[in-house]
Parts: structure tokens; C-alpha cells; sequence
């Protein structure tokens, strides 16, 4: 099923939507319903050849972060903490959540 409020996707329970707003980087179209994050920026970011895709090798290499294939609870893809295989964008919007909770 297609939507393109967020807001709906959240109260049906799907884990993308559509939106006719650009992102920062230029991109219009399926984005995350957990984060709004935009879809294409995201594959863009697995694909930088910085982020190894394995936490093995990353904790070989001595890196800090990887590139997850696989979605964390919340449905995101992308970066990861070698230390605690956190997602980086549930981190970031815990964050947000928490300053404008209790700041």
C-alpha cells in the first residue's frame, strides 16, 4: 500500500511512505516511516566504500562503524557501531528524543 503521509504510515504500520518533498540531498520519493529518512540517501551511504559491510572485519580493522545489510528493529538500514551494533539513526533520534524530553 502506497501512502504519502508519514503520520498514516505510522498508524498502519508499514515501514516506508511516499513523499513529493525533496531531501537534502535532492531526492524525492520512498522514504522510512520510523525516521523519515529518505531512502536513496541511505543506499547512497551503504555504498560509500569507507563503511565495511562486516562488523567482523570492522572490528579487525579497528573501525569505529560499519555498514549493516541487515534492518535493525525499527527498520533502518545503514550504519552501525562496531562496539555495540547500534543503529546509528536510532541513536541520533533517541538523542533528539531525549533533549527535547528532559532539556
Amino acid at each position: 500500500m502506497r501512502t504519502k503521509n508519514r503520520t498514516k504510515a505510522l498508524e498502519m504500520g508499514l515501514k516506508f511512505y511516499y513523499s513529493n518533498s525533496v531531501c537534502k540531498r535532492g531526492h524525492s520519493g520512498k522514504r522510512y516511516t520510523s525516521s523519515g529518512g529518505c531512502i536513496e540517501c541511505n543506499t547512497v551511504c551503504m555504498d560509500k566504500p569507507s563503511l565495511t559491510r562486516s562488523r567482523e572485519e570492522a572490528l579487525r580493522n579497528g573501525d569505529k562503524f560499519y555498514a549493516s545489510i541487515v534492518q535493525c528493529k525499527h527498520g533502518h538500514l545503514g550504519k552501525r557501531r562496531v562496539d555495540t551494533d547500534a543503529c546509528v539513526l536510532c541513536i541520533s533520534l533517541w538523542d533528539k528524543q531525549y533533549r527535547d524530553n528532559f532539556v
